[in-house]
């Protein structure tokens, strides 16, 4: 059972790796964990990325086990409508961006337990490369 800490660790390891893999594909990371910073929030966009006159908004989920159903199972309507309400919120925001050609992916990375560190005393051995897994659904369809 791992603690609320450590699931945050390993979702800003998942959103670490994410990011590295969209940088590799040519793209900048113009935004990390972007939100409204001002009445209700509306929800957060881990990655915000371009590349030419396309961004992307990403959202990236990270698990340690399938028990919670298949990948894009777990985006429910709700979910789709934060997401879309938040990256119509960026654009608003950035009017450079309007431009651009919105995408959305969603990232799921699995880190099966064998591969998340296991210290107990503080020393946390590196994550197992090799038994990580990542999927990259990419124009998911929301409409703005």
């Amino acid at each position: 059972m791992h603690s609320q800490w450590q699931n945050l660790r390993f979702g800003k390891k998942a959103e670490d790796l994410a990011a590295r893999i969209y940088i590799s594909r040519g793209f900048k990371i113009l935004a990390r964990n972007f939100c409204n910073k001002t009445g209700k929030r509306m929800g957060e966009i881990d990655i915000v990325a371009a590349r030419g006159r396309e961004i992307r908004f990403v959202e990236v989920k990270c698990r340690t086990s399938d028990a919670f159903g298949e990948d894009l199972e777990i985006l429910t309507r709700a979910k789709l409508a934060r997401f879309r309400k938040i990256s119509a919120y960026y654009l608003k925001m950035h009017a450079a961006c309007n431009y651009f050609r919105p995408h959305f992916d969603f990232v799921f990375v699995a880190m099966p337990h064998a591969a998340l560190p296991q210290g107990s005393d503080g020393c946390q051995p590196p994550v197992d490369k090799k038994l990580i897994r990542v999927k990259i659904y990419s124009d998911v369809m929301i409409d703005l």
